[in-house]
Order: structure tokens, then sequence, then C-alpha cells
């Protein structure tokens, strides 16, 4: 009998293990595929067409904060706009952000139809080529608009709705992710985008690509550490303050360090707005040669 019983305790607590390992696998999946809420973060700007009785951005009984409030406050928790042959709300981001779905809830009477959406992604010249999602129905007091596949390197997402009459929208979630490495914070956007987008003008975005055979450890190119970097892969975008067609680097490869330190930067120009990466590759073990090379990505 104590055998016996041993051996069903054992079970039991197999079975739960499995269980529990099986629902934290489940949950790790929802959450990857939900992302973050990037509507909700410091690296994000807002604006719109209007407020209701032509208040502020800011007003707090018809204004943006309440799109991000949660339901907190149930007297005035509802973006409302004038009258107007169309209205919008726009998200611009300091950093570029991955989006899979967009949620928005809205009820009563002054519940828009339909919405369709403008999408500007980060652009390696001047020339921004915007993408539209059209004639998304809304249906019910929450309607989620999943995209076929995530939008990537997103600066700026436009949400539009067709008037003449007012509209009436309590939430706004935008799923997704940042692309970069930078930190972010849970907060409620900040109100106003002309700053948001004068400063993305100059943004260089860079990432190392290792292109050799062998696996890099403690890499430091300028002043930017990665750690390690295995053959083959790359590293995730990160803004330089200033970077052009090479750059220093410092990496260790098993018990070997290597360098490469550029003379100066004399006559060269920066690299400027876009996304680029530089690849990083070993021309000479034995003599620890490296080389560099920075290319424009599309």
């Amino acid at each position: 009998m104590k055998k016996t019983g041993i051996f069903c305790l054992w079970m039991i607590f197999i079975g739960a293990a499995f269980v529990s390992l099986g629902l934290g696998k489940a949950k790790q999946t929802q959450n990857e595929q939900s992302g973050i809420d990037v509507a909700r973060l410091n690296i994000t700007h807002v604006g719109a067409s209007s407020v209701n009785g032509d208040r502020t951005l800011g007003d707090p009984f018809y204004g943006l904060q309440n799109l991000f409030d949660s339901g907190k406050d149930k007297d005035y928790s509802s973006w409302v706009t004038d009258p107007a042959a169309e209205h919008w709300i726009t998200f611009v981001f300091d950093e570029p952000v991955e989006v899979s779905t967009v949620v928005l809830e809205a009820s009563g009477d002054n519940r828009p139809k339909d919405f369709s959406l403008e999408v500007v992604s980060f652009s390696v010249d001047s020339e921004q080529t915007p993408e539209y999602f059209k004639s998304i129905p809304v249906s019910g007091s929450v309607t989620t608009y999943q995209f076929k596949k995530p939008v990537k390197n997103i600066g700026q997402l436009t949400i539009k709705f067709p008037g003449p009459n007012m509209i009436e929208i309590s939430e706004i979630r935008i799923l997704g992710k940042v692309l970069s490495d930078i930190k972010v914070v849970e907060q409620k956007p900040a109100l106003g985008l002309l700053k948001a987008a004068e400063s993305r003008d100059t943004i260089t975005y860079v990432r190392i690509k290792n292109v050799s055979t062998h696996d890099y450890d403690l890499l430091l190119v300028g002043e930017e550490f990665f750690g390690m970097l295995k053959a083959g892969q790359a590293t995730d975008y990160r803004k330089f303050d200033q970077a052009y067609s090479y750059n220093s680097v410092k990496l260790a490869i098993d018990d070997q360090v290597l360098k490469l330190t550029p003379d100066d930067y004399v006559g060269e120009k920066p690299l400027g707005r876009g996304f680029f990466s530089y690849l990083i590759g070993v021309e000479d073990l034995a003599n620890k040669k490296l080389s560099i090379k920075a290319i424009q990505d599309k």
C-alpha cells in the first residue's frame, strides 16, 4: 500500500507539472502574439483632427488622453470630435515599431461605422510611401483588426473615420513591439506631433551583422556594446547619434581580441537618416584583421 500510495503521489505531481508547463506555454504564446501596446509608451506621440467644442488635445473632458485611461474616468472617458467631413488620430513613434493588431472600443450613438488605416514606415530617404488599409467595419463595442502579417518599421500610424457627424471613441490599443533595443516605459503618449516629426528627420539606425564564420564575443562598435553575436546573425537596430561608412570595432574570438581602429573621419559624410547595417567580417584571423562595410537597408 505504501509503494502504491507513493507511486500515485508521484503521478499526480508529474501530471500537475505537465499541466503547469502547458498552461505556461499557452500564456507565453498568447503574449507573443498580442505584443505590447505601442500606443502607450514613452516613445509615442499622438495628435488628432479635433476635440469637441474647439477644445485642446489635452482637454480633460473630451481630449485624447481619455483614449488611454482604460476607462477609469467613467464620466469623461472618451475622445469626442467636432462634426467634420473626416476625422483622424495619428500616432508618431520615435523608434521603429512593428504592429500586428489595432483594437478600437466605441459604443453609443456617436460610434463610427467604419475606419481606415494609413501606415508610414521609417524611410531610408526623404520619400515615404504610405500603405493603406481601408473600409474596416466597426462591429459591437470592441473592434479588433489584425493585419494579415505584422507591418514592420512603422514610424507613423493614422486611423481615419468618415464624417460628417462627430464621433466618440473610448479606447484605442495598438499591439506590436519596438524593433530597436531602446528601453521603453509604459505611459500615456505625449500630445502633439510637430516636434516628434522634426526630431526624426536625421535619425540614423544601425544594426551589426556578423558576416564571418566565427562567433563574436564582447562586440563593441563605436561606443555601442553588443556583447555576443553568432556567425551569420544580426543585432536589432540601434540609434546612432552619428555614424559613417566605417567605425571602430573591438571583439573577441575565443581567446583572441581583434580591433579595427580608423584613423579619423575627416572628409567622410555621415550616413544620415535611415536604416543601415555594418557588415563586420574577419579577413585574417591569424593576423587579427577585421573588415567593416556599411550598407543601406531597404
